[in-house]
């Protein structure tokens, strides 16, 4: 088989795996969402409060945001096909575990567990596209990729809240646990790895470079900031939205449900829409730099209305406004993604995604205890809403003046051009 049928043959499988991908991050949210879903049912079972529940949704991240570079280390040496399998078993187990919870205390020991098993999920996400995709065709399939997180959040929220209906809080973490384990022969059956064995030899010594040489690249530096920025309203989202309907405006479980599903559902529409058009520019001559940054930087301008939620007087105008704010954001979100795999040496492009996403975790951590603790001295959501609005405008302006030209990074390690091995 010559060079180009082979090439031809490697590229007309990228669609198929990237729908395998996509159902693998569906399936991820749906195990990280349910207990944003069932949080009001297990804070008055177990009687403690919004700090309390804002500290276990929180204990998911800090693990999750320390085993981001550990996490893409062990992709890049094992690849996508061993490395995620294991992941699938581990955060399945968990899953399931936590429905015998039998307090706070073991609530944050399976959150600190389900944090570590899903470590893996984003440094996997900008490998696979830095394998797959070529820099035109990247924003695209990170947007239809990470539209999984949206429609996951939307299904769950409302697959979730009806399982906990029928068949209460402890049987939903069962049911969802046993779908995850479900996929896992799915992956490992028909996934297939990428690489030239140029790259196969050379990728264990180039995985080896020193995180302190990726961590003083500027782009890195750039990219890592307005990513924290732009998942802070996400996690916002992720883990108090069903909250903020029932608090704010009296909604019953299966409305604030509802609500929340529909602001998820339109946030996944616009990344592949967003990135489809940032891949057309690039295609119709604009540079990588100029199309990647217009775009990173108007959307998280727009992305800021989100503060204006915690002025609405009711809570459809709050369903537009987070919607707005979810699609530009989480657009933006999908784009840093896929510039992420533009920068990335193939061997490498795991660890870039794992140092970028560890801000995400950050985000994580800090956004679900700030607006626990924000609710229970304030009893109110207005300051968790200004403050997730100004940390979009702080993303706006990593992206415009810390973020510099779009290209592989080069940074040799052992003899071994990074941008040979690209």
């Amino acid at each position: 088989m010559n060079t180009q049928s082979a090439q031809e043959n490697i590229y007309s499988r990228q669609w198929l795996f990237l729908a395998m991908v996509f159902l693998f991050n569906l399936i991820t949210i749906l195990d990280r969402v349910n207990l944003s879903v069932v949080a009001p049912n297990i804070m008055k079972e177990f009687n403690f409060g919004p700090a309390a529940m804002g500290l276990a949704m929180s204990a998911f991240f800090w693990p999750y945001t320390i085993f981001q570079i550990p996490a893409g280390y062990f992709l890049d040496r094992t690849g996508l096909k061993k490395g995620l399998s294991w992941t699938f078993v581990s955060w399945g187990i968990v899953t399931m575990l936590t429905g015998a919870i039998n307090g706070l205390t073991m609530l944050i020991i399976m959150r600190i567990a389900l944090g570590i098993g899903e470590a893996a999920i984003y440094p996997g996400n900008v490998k696979f596209i830095n394998m797959w995709f070529k820099q035109n065709q990247r924003a695209l399939a990170m947007g239809f990729l990470s539209a999984a997180v949206n429609v996951g959040l939307a299904g769950s929220t409302w697959l979730v809240s009806r399982i906990v209906f029928h068949l209460g809080w402890r049987i939903m973490f069962l049911v969802t646990g046993l779908i995850t384990l479900a996929f896992i022969p799915l992956w490992y059956l028909l996934y297939r790895e990428n690489f030239s064995p140029k790259n196969a030899a050379s990728r264990v010594a180039i995985s080896n470079t020193k995180l302190t040489a990726l961590l003083r690249e500027r782009n890195i530096i750039g990219l890592t900031i307005g990513y924290f920025g732009t998942n802070y309203s996400l996690f916002f989202f992720l883990t108090w939205l069903p909250t903020y309907f029932e608090t704010k405006w009296h909604l019953n479980l299966l409305q604030s449900g509802a609500f929340s599903s529909l602001v998820f559902l339109t946030g996944a529409f616009g990344k592949p829409l967003v990135g489809g058009l940032c891949d057309y520019l690039i295609k119709h001559g604009w540079s990588g730099t100029a199309s990647r940054k217009f775009f990173l930087i108007t959307l998280n301008l727009v992305a800021a209305c989100i503060a204006i939620g915690a002025f609405v007087p009711n809570p459809v105008l709050a369903v537009i406004l987070f919607s707005i704010a979810e699609i530009t954001g989480q657009a933006s979100s999908a784009i840093c993604g896929a510039t992420a795999a533009d920068i990335s040496p193939r061997p490498i492009a795991a660890q870039v995604g794992g140092i970028m996403n560890m801000a995400a975790g950050l985000g994580g951590i800090i956004a679900p205890a700030l607006t626990g603790f924000l609710l229970a001295t304030t009893k109110s959501f207005y300051w968790p809403l200004i403050i997730a609005g100004a940390w979009m405008i702080v993303s706006a302006l990593a992206f415009a003046f810390i973020l510099g030209k779009i290209e592989p990074l080069n940074v040799p390690e052992r003899g071994v051009s990074m941008q040979e091995s690209v």
